[in-house]
């Protein structure tokens, strides 16, 4: 749930293959905070309205810091292809897809909020 999370801002400004998205959430250290991640496919349709997974609109929240086309999520479809999603061109509608591993995507990392914060 989006209330139960922290988002990254602004997506990374660099696409990058999938394993190295996964390098740089993991390394990053952004807002006093060190345990960024990639988010997983359900984390990552939280910031669509309706938390739908095809065809929703992109929260406002996200709409203005919205510069990628294209998030990669940390879930695998399989050994090569994972899941992301596709803001289809800035147009404020997003859809579940996936892709080669090898692919260059932009990254929007995220940490799960402890319920003592």
């Amino acid at each position: 749930h989006a209330h139960e999370l922290m988002w990254q801002r602004e997506c990374s400004l660099k696409e990058m293959k999938w394993k190295d998205a996964v390098v740089y959430a993991e390394g990053l250290k952004y807002e006093n905070f060190s345990d960024w991640r990639l988010p997983t496919v359900d984390e990552a349709i939280t910031i669509l309205k309706g938390h739908g997974r095809r065809g929703e609109s992109l929260d406002k929240v996200f709409i203005s810091n919205q510069k990628a086309s294209r998030i990669w999520t940390l879930d695998r479809k399989d050994d090569k292809n994972s899941w992301y999603i596709d803001f289809l061109g800035g147009k404020h509608f997003a859809n579940l897809t996936f892709g080669a591993n090898s692919k260059k995507l932009h990254v929007r990392v995220v940490r799960s909020i402890p319920p003592d914060q």
